[in-house]
């Protein structure tokens, strides 16, 4: 049996609260910021669990955690009865829901309804594994990064391998991540990759990564003409299966993504780390002389802002130039914020989330020189990829900022006007976890949608009918 996946298995359904009497309680006040079982045990758990047969491992596990994997004990914040009886009931249902889909057939294939539109939902292609993000070639088919280290190109609803991309260390949150073309892609080819990336350092007695970035071109379904756009030093890899960011915003020729802080919250705040940062870069990788920390001590020049906790979305505002980010908080306190040059976004100094257990991290949610999240979810929301909606087939919708949820399964329209946020509206619910969201060429809207428990990822289309 992997600790891996047992990580995973007991993260789905940790307890929050000290005053929980049964395992049913328990499970009901889950609010782990990245997952969800809408209150059933088993809700989300994939055929890979059925490993998991030793209620005394789980138990162990639910007492002392897994620091390297960001896993925290509950030995104070549940009594031994508790978590015994949590652990058997959690064995228990593993059997027992590992049959059931997650994929809400009263969405997908029917006509929904949601602010002013009314849309049919559309399963484009559906694979094994996790589906991280989406793009589109020229002509209409589509590029998809899968988790797994997979880089597919979509044609007719067929998928073909992209060969030759880099080794990932697929572990954890890691492995293949965000994929985009160049915005003249049509011009120069180029098209950027991020990933975990494994320079065979060992920490602890596991394998440390990083978030890399690489940029390549694709001829008859290859990968070729490599670039490194940025690789992190060996001494800043990490042993952590978490937070790796990463998202791409393309911007007057520099590119911008996001790094996680890898579970190692305090180093956020550290400018000679790269985690818990924004980071900035001419597209062929070069520094940028105007970056705000160039010319400061022990600072990395690359950095753009920092105290980040994992920015997971990232998109740039056509009509003014800004550039928006969603952050995944703790317990609570997930966020939107308006990235700015050399700000900084608080974590974990402020936060409007909680430890897993229910503990404090800061009592603090406000501090001067540090930035204010333009909008936050308290419960979390598990937020996702954003984008915002330039599309004649959504008009309705027009210039709001479409946000993915994982742990919620909902796609929800957010209205901002002036860095404000009027409102915030579900969309469509009830259908899988939604990592990222595009607007297509066609104004059409793409989703990267996984179940946890199917072990199935899907591209779907929203399309309006009328």
């Amino acid at each position: 049996m992997h600790r891996f996946y047992l990580f995973y298995f007991i993260c789905l359904f940790l307890p929050m609260h000290l005053d929980a009497k049964t395992p049913e309680a328990i499970i009901s006040e889950l609010c782990s910021g990245c997952h969800s079982d809408n209150g059933q045990a088993g809700h989300l758990l994939k055929s890979r669990y059925q490993h998991v047969n030793s209620v005394n491992e789980i138990t162990h596990l639910i007492q002392h955690g897994r620091d390297d994997l960001g896993m925290p004990a509950f030995s104070d914040a549940l009594s031994e009865a508790e978590i015994k009886q949590l652990a058997v009931y959690l064995q228990q249902n593993n059997q027992r829901n590992k049959h059931k889909s997650l994929f809400n057939p009263k969405q997908v294939g029917l006509i929904n309804s949601a602010q002013g539109h009314t849309f049919f939902v559309e399963r484009i292609v559906e694979a094994e594994g996790v589906f991280w993000s989406v793009d589109f070639f020229p002509g209409g088919d589509l590029l998809i990064a899968q988790r797994s280290g997979i880089l597919w190109r979509e044609s007719d609803g067929q998928l073909t391998k992209i060969t030759g991309i880099p080794n990932v260390l697929a572990k954890g949150q890691g492995g293949l991540l965000d994929a985009k073309f160049h915005p003249n892609y049509k011009e120069n080819g180029w098209v950027y990759l991020s990933y975990s990336e494994d320079k065979g350092v060992t920490r602890f007695g596991r394998t440390a990564s990083m978030t890399a970035v690489v940029r390549g071109k694709i001829r008859a379904n290859k990968w070729v003409e490599q670039q490194t756009i940025y690789s992190a030093d060996k001494d800043l890899h990490i042993a952590a299966r978490q937070h790796y960011g990463s998202r791409f915003v393309f911007k007057e020729g520099y590119v911008y993504f996001s790094i996680g802080d890898r579970g190692q919250k305090k180093q956020a705040q550290d400018l000679s780390r790269a985690n818990g940062k924004v980071i900035r870069l001419h597209d062929d990788g070069r520094i940028p002389v105007d970056n705000p920390f160039v010319n400061t001590e022990g600072a990395l020049p690359h950095i753009w802002s920092y105290g980040h906790r994992n920015p997971q979305g990232m998109t740039l505002h056509t009509p003014t130039g800004n550039i928006w980010s969603t952050e995944h908080g703790p317990k609570g306190g997930d966020e939107i914020n308006l990235i700015k040059k050399g700000n900084n976004y608080g974590w974990p100094v402020i936060t409007y989330g909680v430890n897993y257990s229910g503990t404090k991290i800061t009592d603090k949610t406000h501090m001067k020189g540090m930035e204010q999240p333009k909008h936050y979810w308290t419960p979390s929301i598990a937020v996702g990829d954003v984008d915002f909606i330039d599309s004649t087939m959504f008009s309705k919708w027009q210039g709001a900022l479409l946000v993915a949820s994982l742990k919620s399964q909902e796609l929800r329209l957010v209205r901002i006007s002036d860095h404000s946020v009027l409102s915030d509206d579900v969309v469509l619910s009830d259908i899988a976890r939604i990592r990222e969201t595009q607007i297509a060429p066609d104004g059409s809207i793409y989703l990267a949608a996984n179940s946890r428990q199917t072990g199935k990822a899907q591209i779907l289309r929203l399309v309006v009918v009328q």
